[in-house]
């Protein structure tokens, strides 16, 4: 009798310590969970950490650490975790639409597609794994799948943000102007106070020519949120392409007091003072940008030309030469190259660029006729980034 109350005696107890253990795990986990929320992601890793160690098959604690490090931007770190996760349990859906998400920011589409397919059938109303399907089908450029996607994911939730946009792009791109805005529209609608969709919206305007609307919009937004430098840089390319320079370089500015490192202030201000003729102060803003960021696209094209226009052909040659280095696919560098000898009635050099231009883009090379200094730019594509 009394060695059978001491064998209840240990079953209860172990089991009364189990239980223990696992509200004490239990309580480490959502404690993890709440840091990760916060974006305390150092504590997060830590206790995460003790618990896989004492926890070899928790693999929650696993996807946690690679949602931690996907967060962090350390993509492989966040791999190898949900690896080590899927090896615990291979149907392990958190782990699959984790996967893809990772190699959709990763920029690996193809794997991200392979992982979110697989998420997908796991789970058809995933919004997540939709979304970012979507985006790679219009990265891809294949809009008609993306297209496809979003509209499915509108029937699962018609009020689903990314999905609204992104089929108001996608319309905007085939030309359906009316739907474009009515999927606009539609995000606004649901989300009044979203300063992001009254954004949207004034962008589209201001892309079909509706200024009136597309300001109204923007300044709406600004309301909303007056530390968004997004929208002071919207107001203020709208204001550029209307030449209303005053209003453009006053957006400017605010965007640089919000962010005195945003590249794109630096890209339109030096613009602007180029448009007015400016030259000095456009090379001011010039030579910020390129410290700042000397991969920002165009801007050693921008700058190209306004050497051109002070009359240094040698060091505008120069910088159209830095752009074709920094970007041998665009076919703007070559352009500008090619009218720069043009200009300088350099033959020779101007043959030797149009032989180029053809071969890589496969396409008649055609300068503006009659060519000025003043048509080198290439605006749409400029005013339009």
């Amino acid at each position: 009798m009394k060695k059978l109350i001491i064998y209840y005696i240990i079953i209860f107890t172990w089991l009364g310590f189990n239980t223990m253990f696992s509200q004490t795990l239990s309580s480490e986990f959502e404690t993890a969970k709440q840091l990760l929320l916060q974006r305390n992601y150092n504590d997060a890793i830590v206790i995460l950490d003790k618990i896989l160690n004492e926890n070899k098959e928790y693999f929650e604690a696993a996807n946690l650490l690679a949602k931690a490090y996907t967060n962090l931007g350390l993509y492989e770190e966040a791999e190898k975790f949900y690896i080590k996760s899927l090896s615990i349990k291979p149907d392990n859906y958190d782990a699959i639409a984790g996967m893809g998400s990772m190699f959709f920011l990763k920029g690996n589409y193809n794997a991200a597609e392979l992982y979110l397919r697989k998420a997908g059938k796991m789970n058809g109303n995933s919004a997540r794994a939709l979304s970012l399907l979507g985006k790679i089908g219009m990265i891809k450029g294949d809009y008609k799948e993306a297209k496809r996607i979003f509209l499915e994911l509108t029937e699962i939730d018609s009020t689903n943000s990314e999905a609204l946009t992104n089929l108001g792009i996608i319309y905007q791109q085939e030309g359906d102007v009316a739907k474009a805005e009515m999927y606009f529209r539609k995000e606004v609608n649901h989300y009044p106070n979203d300063e992001l969709a009254r954004m949207n919206l004034g962008v589209f305007y201001g892309s079909i020519g509706e200024f009136h609307k597309s300001i109204v919009e923007l300044n709406k937004a600004k309301e909303l949120n007056p530390k968004d430098e997004n929208v002071y840089l919207s107001l203020g390319v709208f204001y550029l392409q209307k030449k209303i320079y005053g209003e453009a370089e006053k957006n400017f500015r605010d965007v640089l007091a919000l962010n005195r490192f945003n590249p794109d202030a630096y890209f339109y201000l030096m613009l602007l003072k180029m448009k007015k003729g400016d030259l000095d102060n456009a090379l001011i803003y010039g030579n910020k940008l390129t410290k700042l960021n000397d991969e920002y696209p165009q801007a050693h094209l921008v700058i190209s030309n306004i050497y051109l226009l002070k009359d240094d052909y040698k060091t505008a040659i120069e910088h159209a030469k830095i752009e074709i280095s920094k970007f041998p696919k665009n076919p703007e560098g070559y352009l500008l190259l090619a009218g720069l000898y043009y200009y300088a009635g350099d033959e020779l050099n101007f043959n030797i660029v149009k032989v180029k231009f053809q071969r890589l883009f496969g396409k008649e090379f055609n300068l503006k006729n009659p060519l000025t200094k003043d048509n080198f730019l290439l605006e749409s594509e400029l005013m339009g980034r």
